[in-house]
């Protein structure tokens, strides 16, 4: 009984298994602009290729950038599992690929937003601050309902013990 307050925590942050799952895991999504900006960045070159007067192009800039589209992808893949523990150097790598944009309906869109940005920089886990806190809140709902129950004098006690239950110490 002393986690009947569960059922009043949503289920996607009950069984969140990555940084950026909410109802659906967001990694493809990311995947998606990642594409977006390699096909921005594969324009640009043409556009480059056509305009200038040797009209030659230059092989190795469009393997590096897929290189490092890949690279990007692979980061972000890894940082969404949740089971490493993020060292300063990986935050400010997720900084360095959210300050990457691409274009979008002639909008300059981040390739991260602001949510996702802060999910991949969970340190540990897959949990934000937001969610632990709306986790932990059964306690305070289950002591709640426990507590609005009837019991028998003697067992007065017993809803606050039960739900104490679930705190640490």
């Amino acid at each position: 009984m002393h986690d009947i307050g569960k059922i009043t925590t949503p289920e996607h942050v009950v069984d969140k298994t990555t940084k950026l799952e909410t109802i659906f895991d967001r990694i493809e999504l990311v995947r998606l602009r990642i594409e977006l900006l390699r096909k921005d960045r594969e324009i640009a070159d043409l556009r480059l290729e056509l305009t200038s007067e040797r009209n030659q192009p230059c092989p190795s800039a469009g393997a590096k950038q897929d290189h490092d589209f890949d690279r990007i992808f692979q980061f972000i893949s890894q940082a969404n599992i949740g089971g490493e523990f993020m060292q300063d150097e990986d935050l400010a790598e997720i900084e360095r690929i959210a300050s990457l944009h691409f274009d979008l309906g002639g909008n300059s869109t981040p390739l991260l937003n602001e949510n996702e940005v802060e999910c991949c920089s969970i340190r540990k886990g897959t949990l934000t601050e937001k969610e632990r806190q709306i986790i932990n809140h059964h306690v305070t709902v289950g002591i709640r309902m426990l507590e609005s129950l009837p019991f028998l004098k003697k067992m007065e006690q017993g809803s606050r013990v039960r739900g104490d239950a679930s705190r640490k110490t």
